[in-house]
């Protein structure tokens, strides 16, 4: 009969020993960082699936609700206390605030330069005289307890007012 081959258990000596476990280790070294290989694709596969599942949602609601997100040119307007923002494109307004307090400051602080640089009311020409004092012989008008500064300093106003009218109509 002719010679054939089997596999039929041998005995292991020392030097086999030593190169069997070196082919181990070095088995189990390949497995382990194809085990981590394969884990790091997963994670950057699980990252492209889960951004096309966001991608599909979005496309989903928008195209549900008939609108889309998009930049959009806008301005800012100021209308009675609100702040209004319109879209420039078509003048539609998509949203209603109350101003900041450093708008309301900035605001405030314009006006008081408006009223600051206005020009002094023409005068037809004529210079208003400087009204004469009227003696007081070095007191001042007593002040009734009732009667408040104001409305003290309100008569001697309307005083002042009289004498110059006097004073204009004596010169004519």
């Amino acid at each position: 009969m002719p010679a054939r081959t089997m596999k039929l258990p041998c005995k292991l000596t020392d030097e086999g020993r030593v190169t069997w476990a070196n082919q181990l280790a070095e088995a189990l070294k390949a497995k382990r960082e194809l085990e981590a290989r394969k884990k790091d694709q997963a994670r950057k596969l699980k990252i492209q699936i889960d951004a096309r599942q966001s991608e599909i949602d979005q496309l989903q609601e928008e195209l549900t609700e008939g609108s889309y997100l998009t930049e959009v040119v806008v301005r800012e307007e100021k209308q009675g206390n609100t702040i209004v923002t319109i879209r420039v494109d078509t003048g539609e307004i998509v949203a209603k605030r109350s101003p900041t307090i450093s708008e309301q400051e900035a605001e405030q602080e314009e006006e008081q330069e408006e009223e600051t640089a206005k020009p002094a009311k023409p005068t037809n020409g004529r210079r208003r005289k400087k009204a004469a004092k009227k003696p007081t012989n070095g007191r001042r008008k007593k002040r009734e307890p009732d009667e408040s500064p104001e409305e003290e300093d309100a008569d001697d106003t309307w005083d002042r007012i009289n004498r110059a009218a006097e004073l204009s109509d004596g010169e004519e």
